[in-house]
């Protein structure tokens, strides 16, 4: 199998990217509504900027734990949103099915940077928020090296994993408790089934 480069993940990486957009909207304007309703105001009284500014700790957090949500899909269907769409599967960087494990730590190296960079200042703790953007960095530049010839950004790399395009005969269904996909058995019960047409032709 070959694997997929910058070009189409870049598409993927756009949808997700609108995705998350609405996503967080919706996200600020929960807490706008909560913080309102805990002063016992109206947007009337107070601007919506000036309810963001104030939370925006807050508000980072939850961007944070929205993005963690959205990309959950990676870890159990080894895809996120825009994948899905643009019909690409993360798998062993051999084209075998990305283990359990491996998808949880692909997962956490991209989620955790940001968690840790909303904390940070929400907790006062500097290391944090340092760490955070370190990893926020170390992610973002990472993903650069897709171009190169292994087409593996950071987190591919790290975990042993690659992008490729979805098997015609796979299925969506990666149960991480249960080790591996089974399109693999899907595939071959597919190619040992007969021929509709054939069941119909004279036998004379």
């Amino acid at each position: 199998m070959e694997r997929e480069g910058f070009s189409i993940r870049f598409w993927a990486y756009v949808i997700d990217g609108l995705l998350l957009t609405f996503l967080d909207a919706v996200a600020a304007g929960a807490l706008t509504y909560s913080v309102l309703r805990g002063m016992g105001a109206s947007l009337s009284d107070v601007t919506l900027m000036t309810v963001l500014v104030a939370h925006k700790f807050k508000l980072s957090l939850a961007m944070a734990v929205v993005y963690a949500i959205y990309l959950a899909p990676e870890i159990l269907i080894a895809a996120s949103p825009g994948k899905l769409v643009m019909g690409l599967r993360i798998r062993h960087e051999d084209g075998q099915p990305a283990s359990f494990f491996q998808l949880l730590i692909r997962w956490a190296i991209k989620v955790l940077p940001y968690v840790c960079a909303a904390l940070g200042p929400l907790l006062s703790i500097e290391i944090l928020t340092f760490i955070g953007s370190i990893g926020c960095i170390i992610l973002w530049v990472g993903c650069f090296l897709v171009l190169g010839a292994s087409c593996q950004a950071f987190h591919d790399g790290f975990t042993f994993t690659a992008v490729f395009k979805k098997s015609l005969k796979e299925i969506d269904v990666q149960p991480g408790a249960f080790g591996t996909f089974v399109s693999e058995d899907v595939a071959r019960a597919s190619e040992a089934m007969p021929n509709p047409d054939d069941l119909f032709k004279p036998r004379w």
